[in-house]
């Protein structure tokens, strides 16, 4: 045989070796996988914590696209037409018989083969996962404007500093910051649209002590203003895309007020006290992070800002001193400005059993406890 004849020979077998190959595509095989648990969760991504596209019943017959790990990728034609694509876990299914890709069984070749549709895949019956109840748990910082309590111990000090003619030092620290933690109940309405109702409790106090230093005299100056808040609330929670939520709603507060001036001199000490307890509507907003850890817990980060001045305050204020004498009222907690010459003014806050009318009192009215702030807080939401 020729050179030339060889060549041939071996082009000629390499093209019939190509043209009796079957396409790479019509090779691969597509794994079918048939559903043995009783319920299968079809999810969003490779994710035990992933949310549920889908719930699919026992023996439901699944192509997978792909797999990744311990999970395969599988579409679904739902009985209302949409495909559906997501993960479900390998220990939910197990391996029907495979074959290649649009492969049919093998059918005698009519002469004539007649016109066929194509065949379209069978509609899956599936489950869309309803949405839960829920319980949360959260904890964290708290602040609150305080309002006339704030404005209160800042104008004894300065008072205090009038009558000495000196200015005291450090300076008065307000009551702001504070802790809250508390539990939501979730009720389902509707697709990612809950009614909630909540609890909370807060508390939020600061002590300041004040040095007034004349000569060879001093003189200190302690107050803490303390409040504490029981806020029932409902309020309307929406998730407009996953993981994220918003809030809306009506609190209630039940709450509580302490106010206390000590004024210290040598041996010599004066102290004006009080505590009352008022309740009032409120309102709040917020906003939410959540984070799947299973699918039937969550974790959470919140903000939230409430819309709470209260009045209406009602108690019992006492003055007392180093020689033992105590004086009681009761009544409502009263706001008022005592002005002197030269128009300076003073702001406080008292327990008197009537309006405070005495000469010198300007502006008396009920004081105005105001809750108004915002909380930032984290726990734990669980699914049932």
């Amino acid at each position: 045989m020729t050179r030339a004849a060889g060549r041939l020979a071996l082009i000629m077998g390499c093209s019939l070796i190509v043209l009796l190959s079957p396409p790479a595509a019509a090779a691969q095989a597509r794994t079918r996988l048939r559903v043995t648990a009783e319920i299968a969760n079809i999810r969003q991504t490779p994710d035990i914590g992933s949310v549920i596209v889908l719930q699919v019943p026992r023996e439901t017959a699944l192509t997978a696209v792909s797999r990744e790990g311990e999970w395969y990728l599988v579409n679904l034609v739902a009985e209302d037409g949409r495909t559906i694509s997501g993960y479900v876990h390998i220990s939910l299914v197990s391996l029907a018989e495979p074959g290649p890709a649009g492969e049919t069984p093998a059918q005698p070749r009519p002469a004539v083969p007649p016109r066929v549709a194509p065949p379209q895949a069978a509609p899956v019956s599936v489950y869309l996962p309803e949405a839960k109840f829920a319980l949360a748990f959260m904890g964290g910082g708290n602040y609150v404007l305080g309002g006339d309590l704030n404005s209160a111990a800042q104008g004894q000090a300065d008072y205090l500093g009038d009558q000495l003619g000196v200015k005291g030092a450090p300076a008065v620290s307000p009551v702001h910051l504070g802790y809250v933690f508390g539990g939501e109940f979730l009720i389902p309405l509707a697709d990612q649209l809950f009614l909630g109702f909540g609890l909370e409790y807060l508390k939020s106090q600061k002590q300041s002590i004040v040095l007034y230093q004349k000569g060879g005299n001093s003189n200190v100056y302690l107050t803490q203003p303390e409040v504490h808040a029981l806020p029932l609330r409902v309020f309307i929670s929406y998730s407009p895309v996953q993981a994220f939520y918003i809030k809306l709603g009506l609190e209630y507060y039940f709450a509580s007020c302490s106010y206390s001036y000590r004024t210290e001199t040598g041996l010599y000490w004066r102290e004006t006290s009080g505590t009352a307890t008022g309740q009032g509507l409120g309102a709040m907003a917020g906003l939410g992070l959540e984070w799947n850890i299973v699918s039937s817990l969550a974790f959470l980060i919140e903000a939230v800002g409430h819309y709470a001045p209260l009045t209406g305050f009602r108690g019992q204020g006492s003055v007392t001193d180093e020689l033992g004498s105590d004086t009681l009222e009761n009544g409502k907690l009263y706001y008022y400005e005592l002005h002197f010459l030269g128009g300076t003014s003073f702001p406080g806050v008292l327990v008197r059993n009537k309006l405070p009318t005495e000469a010198g009192v300007f502006n008396p009215r009920e004081a105005e406890i105001d809750f108004t702030g915002f909380s930032l807080k984290a726990g734990l939401k669980i699914r049932f």
